[in-house]
């Protein structure tokens, strides 16, 4: 899955995996997020036993320029998970829109451990 921009001077491609290393970047820059996390416990026990993938806790669903966007955190104990919700969603919209060109149709931030 993959995005295309058009430009003046052709079409630009960018893959899905290169979006939620973006994502995983804005994410990971807020305070209060101790780390990314599969959305199962299953998953993560498939995890253990291969390298860990830049785009872990990252779903990206693409559809034209547009795209939407569920990301899986480990929040710090303490930390106001409605804030930091907006917060990562901010940064997660600001940086797409800057760094793709693409449209942020939906950011679902699901809090899937507390350390």
């Amino acid at each position: 899955m993959e995005s295309r921009v058009e430009n003046p001077l052709g079409q630009i491609n960018i893959s899905a995996n290169a979006i939620a290393n973006i994502v995983t970047n804005a994410t990971l820059r807020c305070p209060g997020v101790v780390g990314m996390s599969s959305k199962s416990f299953t998953e993560e026990i498939a995890n253990l036993l291969r390298v860990e993938s830049p785009s872990k806790g990252v779903e990206i669903n693409i559809s034209g320029d547009k795209v939407d966007v569920n990301v899986y955190i480990i929040v710090k104990y303490g930390t106001s998970i409605p804030e930091l919700a907006e917060t990562i969603a901010s940064s997660i919209k600001t940086d797409l829109e800057k760094y793709t060109g693409l449209t942020v149709s939906s950011i679902n931030v699901s809090v899937v451990g507390i350390s």
